[in-house]
C-alpha cells in the first residue's frame, strides 16, 4: 500500500526506534527480521538504510507495538535488566507457556500485543509500587 506523508513519517520513526531497539536488545539480524515478521532480506536491507518501500497495515502495526514495547520497557527498567526481562524463559503457566517475552513477540502478532499489555499492567502499578517502597524506609 501506497503511505500518505503522515503515514511515511510514522513509518520512519518507527523504524528508527525499531533500529534502534534491535541494538539495544541485542538482536541479530535473523531474530529483528523474526520480529518485524520480515522474511525478506532485501526487503529488511532497505528498512535498514532507510528507505520506505510500500508497506502494509500490518507492518505498521507492528512497528506501532514495537516502538510502545521500546517506550513502557525504558520507562519500567535498566538496560541490564530489559535484557533480562526480555530473554528469560517463563513459567510454563504463564501467558507466554515457558517462552520468553521476546520469543512470544517474535512468534506473532499477539504476542507483541500480550507483551505490550503486560508492561502497561507493570506502568500502572509501578508509582503505587514506589510510593509502597519509600513508606518501607
Amino acid at each position: 500500500m501506497m503511505l500518505s506523508d503522515k503515514q511515511t513519517l510514522q513509518f520512519k520513526a518507527g523504524m528508527k526506534v525499531f533500529f534502534c531497539a534491535v541494538t539495544e536488545w541485542e538482536l541479530d539480524e535473523a531474530e529483528a527480521m523474526l520480529l518485524l515478521d520480515c522474511n525478506d532480506k532485501n526487503v529488511f536491507d532497505k528498512y535498514k538504510s532507510g528507505s520506505v518501500p510500500d508497506a502494509s497495515s500490518h507492518l505498521l502495526h507492528r512497528l506501532s507495538l514495537i516502538t510502545a514495547i521500546y517506550g513502557e520497557l525504558r520507562n519500567l527498567y535498566t538496560q541490564e535488566n530489559i535484557l533480562l526481562w526480555l530473554k528469560n524463559d517463563s513459567q510454563p503457566e504463564s501467558k507466554w507457556r515457558g517462552l520468553s517475552p521476546l520469543a512470544s513477540m517474535k512468534e506473532n502478532l499477539s504476542g507483541l500485543v500480550d507483551v505490550l499489555d503486560h508492561l502497561i499492567t507493570l506502568t500502572s502499578l509501578k508509582p503505587s509500587v514506589q510510593r509502597a517502597t519509600e513508606n518501607q524506609s
